[in-house]
Order: structure tokens, then C-alpha cells, then sequence
């Protein structure tokens, strides 16, 4: 069998589902293998499952084909890798790898799905999809995992952390984790602050939504006496700056809850469908009748938003909180502004802080993909995968995917990590990683940026801020819902309704109530409210 099949770029242009929840982790399409987690000794659970054992019982080789996004470059063909060799031989398997641009991946899946020719292991956008999602595993076109998940100690416990994401009671995919470290798996929305700017002027750094305004009215004044404009805020759209929203609803401003108003009240509904999502927007009212909204934010480019932060212009942005993002913001600062460190200059705050003292953040839904299996695949393979999956989430797995193999890519001299590959230009360290394809399998379980990155990046210590932020907010849950939202609610445009609130001076319940009015006129928004509670029931929500 042909071990490697390339995947030429597709004609059709490709338009990615557009997830507000997800946007701001959708925009950062760099190679995410280059970061992973490395987990503390008490989290590994290598002692309850040693590959080095199970391997011994891996008599028969099993062929597996294996198909994700892979951006990559690497030095040697799949043939000659020695890591991907190293997996092969671990588990005796043969495997045909199958990767696909990151262009064409959304596409490239929905083919195969559709034409029945999925591979072994499938790596989609999965739980972010739920329109996509939902029915593929009503009409049966994924394997569900097997109920005892023993054998895979490290898959049960990494999907353990979404019971949402079950349907009729089974996990249908790996939702990949972002860390093994569950306090890290949360969503990666930062707020990125132009801490020089508090510095100059001697003010604290903010706590709370008000405490912000407060110090950038006076920033604001200081500075345009010298001739400077500078906005407490810019965005690309309010979706962008959900922190600044959830300290009023502290709920999810995403997914669906339960309305506690109006018509709907007691029922399943769409977030922004809620009176609470209204009300939390009314902030940004505020803070664009202060002043100290950026006028441009519904019209702002991406690079807008972040030129506009990076050359001063705004205190504060909402934007990734990956360490490839955070080292894009920082060679970005420093660009624009020559001879200012960036480390200084920038910081990451804690998530803004509600009247009930807690800082609330929505839970770490996997945005990068979700790794599913065919309907019509054996156990034995499956089993044979999960093995695999399962040794890549221990800590030796995971230091393989990133140094590669002990004594041929690496050398460990008591706690320290020595690379025999040599450096890379810039004087770090040259790992595996960044030759070798080390990474593939950890990333169909671990998507790994979090706790086991580059310590030698010169801006990890603004992520690590950003880190240690993360590990003291309240976890909101996204409910996995779904019913036909591409007939019914077609349409609707919520991002219309976030600038109405901004701009106009109507009450925000009469701007709300006329909304509803209105989508219920426009759409059978009643029927779709429905069916929307009897799938809730069918969840036992």
C-alpha cells in the first residue's frame, strides 16, 4: 500500500465556517505543532500505561491511513523520517499518511465523508461544526469510542473534560484537548495590554471593565495633549472582546442557555437570542459614548486591530492567547515601535473581574479539530489507534513529539533537555520537531500549546502571565446543540444587533424585543425554538 498520499490543493475555494465562539483562535493558521505541553510528573499516567509493554503484544502489523491539516516542512519523506518510523515500529503499524493544506482541509473532509472514503483516523472541525457534525453521527457515518475506556487511560481522561459534547450518551470523536494540564484547557482569548502606557502615567493595572475606563480617561487626556489619540478599546467586531461582556452576563456569551425572560423564558435558546446578551453588550454603549471605544471597531481589519495596539492607539485588545500568537504580538510591538522592549511594554490581563469578585471564561472547547473514526472500522484497528493516541498524551509521548527520540535527537542531563540536532539562527536549541515529523499523533489527541512550550522564545514570559491568568477563572460550559439553523435562521445577523446596541439610544430591552419581533417574523424562529427543546430532552438537558 502507498504510505503517502499527496493531496493536491482543491479548485474549489474554500469558505470555513464562520464560529464566533472560535473566531479569534481561527484567525492564528500557523503550524501549532511547534508548541506543546509538557505535563507535571503527577499528571502523566505513564506508570498505568506503558507502551513499552504493550507493544510486546502487537503481533500483527495493522495498516492505518491517517488524514489531517499538516502545514509542515520537513527534511525527509515519510519513508525516511525516523520518528514516523519510530511510531510504525513501536506499534506495528504501517501507516498511510494523508495530509491536506490547511485550505483545502475543511473541504478535503467533507468529501471524504460524503463519498465514504474517510480514512482510518480523521482529524475535521468537528464539534465547532455542529450543523456538519450532529447529523454525521445521526446518519452513522462515525464509530462511537467504546464504552470502557480503561486500556486508554489518558484518552478517558482527556475527553472526560467535555460530558457537553456526548450524544445519545457516547463520545463520537476525541475533542482535542488543548493541554494535558486541565486547569490550561480553556479558550484562548487574551487580553493584551499595553502595560507602558499605566506605567508612564503611574496607574494599576485593571481589575474590572470600569476600573479600565476609569484609567483610560485619564491616559486619553494626557495623551492628546501631546497630540496622541488613544482608545481604552479596539476591536474587529464586538465578538472579539467577549471578555469584556461576560462579567455582566457571567455565562457563556456563545453556544445556547437557558433564557430566564421574555417569551422564551425557560427554554433553550440561542445566547444572543437572551435579554442577558443584550445587557451585557450595553458596555460597549458606554465606553463609545466616553469616548473610549475605537469609532472604527465594526469596520476594523484584523491587522487594523493589531497595528492600532501595537503602535499605540489602543490600551487594550482581545485577540489569541497562543504562544505563537503572543510571539506575533511581540515582534509586532517591537517593529512598530523601535528601541521599546516588548516584554515591558506588553502584558496579558486576568480576565475582567465581576461584581461577585469572580473572572469567568468559557470553557476550552477544542477549536482545531476533532479527531473521529469511520463507522465500518474494525476494533481491532481502532484499538490499535487508541494505543497510539493514548502513549502520545503520557509524557513520554509528549517529549517525543516535540525532541523526537532519546539518545538519537536529544540527551537529558539531570532536569535539562539537551539537543544533539544543533541550533537553529537564531541561537535556540533545533528539536526534532523542527525536522521530523514528531508531532502528527499527538496532535489527533493533544493540540498542546500550553503548559510544554518554547521556554526559549524571548516573549514567553508574557504567555506565561497569560497562563497563570487562565488558572483562576470560572469555567462556563458551551452546550453542544443543534437543530437546522442553515434553513431557519439563515439570515440572521448578530453582528448588526452587537452595533445597535453600540450605537443607538433606544433602551436595550425595546432593541431586543424588536429583534425577536422581528426574527419572528422573518424566520419560523418559534418552530426552531421547539425543536430545539426536544433535542435538549433527547440529551437529558
Amino acid at each position: 500500500m502507498k504510505r503517502y498520499l499527496h493531496v493536491s490543493a482543491l479548485v474549489l475555494s474554500v469558505l470555513l465556517l464562520f464560529v464566533t465562539f472560535a473566531g479569534c483562535a481561527g484567525q492564528d493558521k500557523g503550524d501549532k505543532s511547534d508548541v506543546v505541553s509538557e505535563p507535571k510528573p503527577s499528571e502523566s499516567k505513564d506508570d498505568e500505561t506503558d507502551a513499552d509493554e504493550l507493544t510486546t503484544s502487537f503481533d500483527k502489523k495493522i495498516e492505518i491511513s491517517y488524514f489531517r491539516v499538516d502545514g509542515g516542512q520537513y527534511e525527509t519523506t515519510v519513508e525516511e523520517d525516523p520518528c514516523f518510523n519510530f511510531i510504525e515500529e513501536k506499534f506495528n503499524v504501517e501507516i498511510e499518511y494523508m495530509p491536506v493544506a490547511y485550505g483545502d482541509w475543511t473541504e478535503k473532509y467533507k468529501v471524504m465523508i460524503s463519498t465514504g472514503t474517510m480514512a482510518d483516523i480523521m482529524q475535521i472541525n468537528g464539534i465547532n461544526s455542529p450543523s456538519e457534525y450532529i447529523p454525521w453521527v445521526k446518519d452513522g457515518v462515525f464509530k462511537a469510542l467504546p464504552d470502557d475506556l480503561s486500556k486508554w487511560p489518558m484518552v478517558a481522561e482527556l475527553i472526560s473534560r467535555y460530558p457537553d459534547q456526548k450524544i445519545d450518551g457516547k463520545w463520537w470523536s476525541i475533542p482535542v484537548s488543548q493541554d494535558i494540564d486541565p486547569s490550561a484547557n480553556e479558550n484562548e482569548h487574551a487580553i493584551y495590554c499595553r502595560k507602558d502606557y499605566f506605567d508612564k502615567y503611574g496607574l494599576s493595572l485593571p481589575n474590572t471593565v470600569e476600573e479600565l475606563m476609569d484609567a483610560a480617561e485619564i491616559i486619553q487626556r494626557e495623551e492628546k495633549a501631546q497630540g496622541n489619540s488613544v482608545y481604552a478599546v479596539t476591536a474587529k467586531d464586538t465578538y472579539w472582546y467577549n471578555e469584556i461582556v461576560m462579567p455582566y452576563m457571567k455565562e457563556n456569551p456563545m453556544g445556547f442557555l437557558k433564557e430566564t425572560e421574555g417569551i422564551y423564558a425557560g427554554k433553550w435558546v440561542p445566547a444572543w437570542l437572551t435579554l442577558k446578551w443584550w445587557k451585557g453588550h450595553e458596555i460597549f454603549r458606554i465606553m463609545y459614548k466616553k469616548g473610549l471605544l475605537d469609532p472604527d471597531f465594526a469596520i476594523n481589519t484584523e491587522d487594523q486591530m493589531l497595528d492600532k495596539f501595537a503602535m499605540g492607539s489602543a490600551l487594550t485588545i482581545s485577540w489569541n492567547g497562543s504562544l505563537s500568537a503572543v510571539e506575533s504580538m511581540g515582534k509586532r510591538v517591537a517593529e512598530a515601535n523601535p528601541g521599546i522592549d516588548p516584554i515591558k511594554a506588553v502584558t496579558i490581563l486576568p480576565n475582567y473581574m465581576s461584581d461577585d469578585g469572580n473572572r469567568y471564561d468559557w470553557e476550552g472547547m477544542n477549536w482545531w479539530a476533532a479527531t473521529v473514526f469511520p463507522a465500518n472500522i474494525s476494533d481491532e484497528k481502532l484499538e490499535r489507534i487508541l494505543y497510539i493516541l493514548d502513549w502520545m498524551a503520557t509524557e513520554e509521548g509528549l517529549t517525543f513529539s516535540y525532541r523526537g527520540i532519546e539518545g538519537e535527537h536529544y540527551v537529558k542531563e539531570g532536569d535539562e533537555y539537551v539537543s544533539l540536532l544543533g541550533e537553529k539562527e537564531d541561537g535556540t536549541p533545533l528539536w526534532a520537531k523542527d525536522k521530523y515529523r514528531c508531532a502528527p499523533f499527538r496532535s489527533a489527541i493533544v493540540y498542546g500549546q500550553l503548559t510544554f512550550v518554547n521556554k526559549e522564545s524571548p516573549y514567553y514570559p508574557i504567555w506565561e502571565q497569560h497562563f497563570k491568568n487562565k488558572q483562576n477563572t470560572v469555567q462556563m460550559s458551551r452546550n453542544l446543540f443543534y437543530v437546522d439553523t442553515e434553513t431557519v435562521l439563515s439570515g440572521i445577523d448578530t453582528a448588526t444587533a452587537r452595533v445597535d446596541i453600540i450605537l443607538k439610544d433606544d433602551p436595550i430591552e425595546d432593541l431586543w424585543k424588536a429583534f425577536v419581533d422581528q426574527m419572528r417574523k422573518d424566520h419560523p424562529l418559534d418552530q426552531y425554538i421547539e425543536e430545539l427543546q426536544d433535542f435538549a430532552k433527547s440529551q437529558g438537558k
